[in-house]
């Protein structure tokens, strides 16, 4: 028999490749979606944040005002008496309400820098620096111009180049020369008038109207606030018999819509509450601009105003800080600014 025999053919092993690896990861529309979402959360979530903002804005301005209120109070105090809202208007020099309290806001060394001997606006006077310095306890945050609050165009009588103020004292409804609309439309109403009395800010004599809208002539330095920009009359406390949780002492405004404000400005850092409260127009809107600035429409811009929405800070002459809505009735208003008037007015609204 012949033998058989068993081939074996060797075959090659097989070397097995790697698998390829699947990478993960978003498609275009995935993205896509994605990004819908986050701008959808920020859209949600950016409303909450500024409110935030403000929130903490607003609680600064009232603190602002607090020790404003405090200082005026440690400041009568020690004087027996208010500081005057200015020596008087325009032409003499001398301390503003403002700076008569800067020793009660921990401000002394720029108070005792400070030479009241010389109008502000004098172009020779060593203060033209140190009135460019920031004063944060002036300053409300919410304000626009807030962050730059140095001012290169207030108008005569004042520093063109000073820091502004976004509080200023109240006249209460002295008249601020002209009449509001607001308060000439009651005039024949039959409402007795209780706004825009007395003359020219406080300080000159002229004629004017009385609470029943007759015309007469005020003396020199009528005011109806606790304020009026001259050193007549020195007003105290004693004299504020309409109540002092119940009469505006100093409020909010907005510096850059009105060229007059300033933080150094004799002519004029107080307002009046004939205006009405939180009118919003620019003297920037004014029809016959100046060489020294802006419009000359200081009637309707000088007001209390505020950045935040429809409310107005006070402090009050006893000192608490009050929230007035833009919705406050006018004759309320101007009531809640008078200080001798007699009139029943209450902070809430």
């Amino acid at each position: 028999m012949g033998e058989s025999f068993t081939v074996h053919i060797a075959r090659p092993k097989q070397t097995l490749l790697p698998t390829a690896r699947r990478v993960s990861g978003f498609t275009l529309v995935e993205l896509l979606v994605v990004i819908a979402i986050i701008g959808v959360l920020v859209a949600l979530l950016l409303p909450a944040v500024q409110a935030a903002r403000e929130a903490a804005r607003r609680s600064q301005c009232q603190n602002n005002l607090r020790q404003i209120g405090l200082a005026l109070l440690n400041y009568h105090d020690t004087a027996e008496q208010f500081p005057a809202g200015s020596p008087k208007c325009c032409i003499r020099p001398g301390e503003l309400w403002s700076t008569s309290i800067f020793p009660f806001l921990e401000l002394t060394n720029l108070h005792d820098q400070l030479d009241f001997s010389v109008l502000f606006d004098d172009r020779r006077s060593p203060n033209l620096q140190l009135i460019q310095q920031t004063v944060d306890a002036f300053i409300c945050p919410s304000g626009p111009a807030a962050a730059n609050p140095l001012f290169t165009d207030r108008h005569q009588h004042n520093p063109r180049t000073q820091v502004g103020t976004w509080y200023v004292a109240s006249m209460g409804p002295t008249s601020p020369d002209r009449c509001s609309i607001v308060c000439t439309a009651l005039r024949g109403t039959g409402e007795p008038n209780h706004c825009c009395l007395g003359h020219n800010w406080g300080t000159n004599g002229g004629s004017n109207f009385d609470t029943d809208w007759r015309t007469v002539r005020w003396p020199e330095g009528s005011t109806l606030g606790v304020f009026g920009r001259h050193t007549i009359p020195v007003i105290s406390l004693s004299n504020v018999t309409d109540g002092t949780s119940s009469t505006f002492m100093v409020g909010e405004t907005l510096p850059e819509q009105c060229t007059f404000f300033g933080l150094y400005s004799n002519n004029f850092s107080i307002a009046s509450t004939s205006i009405p409260l939180n009118n919003l127009v620019s003297d920037r809107e004014g029809e016959y601009p100046q060489d020294f600035g802006n419009g000359t429409n200081w009637f309707e811009t000088g007001g209390f105003k505020s950045a935040h929405p429809g409310v107005v800070h006070f402090v009050m002459a006893d000192g608490s800080v009050q929230s007035m809505t833009e919705s406050i009735d006018y004759l309320v208003y101007n009531r809640l600014g008078s200080r001798t008037g007699g009139e029943i007015a209450s902070v809430v609204q």
